[in-house]
């Protein structure tokens, strides 16, 4: 799993995208799939709320900080945020989660 590993506006060193990381690769999917799926969710919905949210202290940064969950507060401002097309689907799967969150609690 060598990946040239750059960024449009920051590129890497030449020397990180010639890292072989495919044992870290390994454990960390071996990780994942050892939790079960609820908790799956949970962590990529967290994740994707770190990664997009704008450091206001809304709901979203709230959420990826604790766990805990405002979920229409979380849309609102889910439906104001703007990522590039290809992420897109994060948006589509934090939704998701946002969503279906009141009916597993």
């Amino acid at each position: 799993m060598n990946t040239n590993l750059t960024h449009q506006n920051n590129p890497l060193p030449n020397w990180l995208g010639k890292v072989d990381q495919t044992e870290h690769a390994k454990f960390v999917i071996d990780a994942w799939l050892a939790l079960d799926p609820h908790t799956q969710h949970t962590r990529l919905a967290r994740l994707i709320a770190a990664t997009i949210h704008d450091g206001s202290g809304g709901a979203l940064e709230r959420f990826a900080a604790t766990g805990i969950l405002d979920a229409e507060a979380a849309l609102t401002e889910l439906n104001h945020v703007t990522v590039p097309l290809e992420r897109e689907s994060w948006l589509d799967a934090l939704g998701r989660y946002i969503i279906t969150a009141e009916r597993r609690s």
